[in-house]
């Protein structure tokens, strides 16, 4: 998995690179559900998958005690569902629990699936955070789709209530992304 390493430069501008990091990142693009393919076997691959992350974070956290980690990018799995994901929510935080509305499902929304019965609406991509950068957390939320005059664009469910998603092919296919992006700030 890739990861990168931030540390700052003291006032002659060099990195003593034997220092504990000021915050390491780790990127991931996990591989999503193949169409046809079993649930068993997804969830052995996605299991597999997030116990490297866990290992590398574990690894991380030995060789640099006291490092910040962040843990960011695309699960391909809702995070809040699947049960893979159990070990990495126990060891990392989801910053969005501690956004200004960590429990309304569809401020977590940031990916869409449809077909003719309905829509699948989850939030797949994430950014976790270890206990050493989390009272760091300002705040996080998942950035809008804007329309041309710079308005978030709302969409209406089936009920005829305005979600923050889109509720069909069609709407999401206007989309720039399939994806709509958290995004955290930090101090």
């Amino acid at each position: 998995l890739p990861y990168i390493k931030i540390r700052q430069r003291d006032a002659d501008g060099k990195v003593n690179r034997n220092a504990t990091p000021d915050l390491i990142v780790i990127g991931v693009h996990l591989r999503a559900y193949r169409h046809g393919e079993s649930e068993q076997n997804y969830s052995r691959m996605k299991k597999q998958e997030l116990d490297e992350v866990e290992k590398l974070v574990t690894e991380l956290e030995t060789k640099f005690a006291g490092a910040k980690i962040i843990v960011a990018g695309d699960m391909n799995a809702d995070m809040n569902v699947r049960p893979e994901m159990i070990s990495i929510k126990s060891k990392m935080q989801d910053t969005l629990n501690f956004s200004a509305d960590p429990t309304n499902r569809d401020h977590r929304v940031g990916h869409t699936y449809h077909n003719d019965k309905f829509t699948e609406a989850t939030q797949i991509d994430t950014i976790l955070s270890n206990l050493k950068m989390l009272p760091h957390l300002i705040r996080a939320w998942v950035y809008r789709a804007k329309d041309g005059a710079g308005k978030e664009m709302r969409y209406v469910d089936s009920e005829g209530n305005l979600v923050p998603y889109p509720t069909s092919s069609d709407a999401r296919a206007r989309k720039i992304s399939d994806h709509d992006p958290q995004v955290t700030e930090w101090d």
